[in-house]
């Protein structure tokens, strides 16, 4: 897979995660759920990298890190 394309999915699953998160906080009408959403976020990001490249040592290493 090249850089290109894990750009391009991360992209769209962080768009799909961010309206997910900001529906409900506008049903709820609670702002400070963004605040938990954005801390989750990069974990989903870390999924997303490990899915799409594959579980080297390199990509274990910076998922570690950002978890």
């Amino acid at each position: 897979m090249s850089l290109s394309q894990l750009y391009l999915y991360a992209i769209v699953v962080l768009l799909v995660y961010a309206t997910l998160w900001f529906i409900l906080a506008l049903l709820l009408k609670r702002n400070d759920i963004a605040d938990v959403a954005w801390g989750l976020g990069f974990i989903v990001m870390v999924i997303v990298g490990l899915v799409f490249c594959g579980l080297n040592p390199t990509a274990l290493a910076l998922s570690a890190l950002v978890i």
